[in-house]
């Protein structure tokens, strides 16, 4: 735990500098940078499972491992490195976006934080039911029960839900990347909220 809480504090600068540096990109076109860091997040989700995958086991006494190398910290850092920039595109793509539909004076700040609202309620929820999945005895009960001759355990939970992500991610892509397109396209003044004077 000390390890990654060292390893959190070095990546932290990625958090701060990479608002500024795709900040006028995102400004440009927020949807296509939103779109262009899915993939990649989806190849680092792969790439986090081959990493947890070759973690040494714990031994007899369930003591946490003790001979990591320093190669594989540094893939770990590596890895949590390009996640926390790809998840920051995403974000300020997504901020960007909602700072230029709830520019009206009036109701901006206010919009802009239901705007950001929705958006956490449709997000978050995921990572709570992927980790309690994660931990199910239902999906336990589903994975490979007896493993291959090249496995020395049967296959964590943790390995299916992963991948079933990865594979709903992959499916459902398209549709993503049409909400997206379909989003972009939409004239500005359809975002706006029409007061009762605006009706009149």
């Amino acid at each position: 735990k000390t390890t990654l809480a060292t390893i959190s504090a070095c990546i932290t600068p990625i958090s701060i500098v990479m608002p500024v540096v795709v900040g006028p990109w995102t400004a440009r076109s927020p949807w296509r940078a939103w779109r262009w860091a899915y993939i990649p997040r989806m190849i680092m989700s792969l790439a986090a499972v081959f990493l947890i995958y070759a973690l040494p086991a714990r031994d007899a006494d369930d003591h946490e491992p003790t001979h990591l190398t320093l190669t594989y910290y540094v893939a770990v850092m590596i890895l949590l490195g390009l996640f926390s920039a790809l998840s920051t595109v995403q974000f300020v793509a997504q901020m960007s976006f909602f700072s230029t539909v709830s520019s009206d004076a009036e109701i901006g700040g206010t919009y802009m934080t239901m705007l950001n609202t929705m958006s956490n309620l449709g997000s978050k929820w995921t990572t709570s039911a992927a980790l309690y999945l994660a931990g199910s005895d239902v999906v336990r009960r589903l994975a490979v029960p007896q493993p291959p001759s090249w496995m020395s355990a049967p296959l964590d939970p943790f390995y299916t839900v992963n991948w079933a992500c990865f594979v709903l991610g992959i499916v459902a892509m398209p549709v993503i990347f049409s909400i997206a397109r379909r989003i972009e396209s939409t004239p500005m003044p359809m975002w706006q909220v029409k007061g009762a004077s605006d009706k009149e």
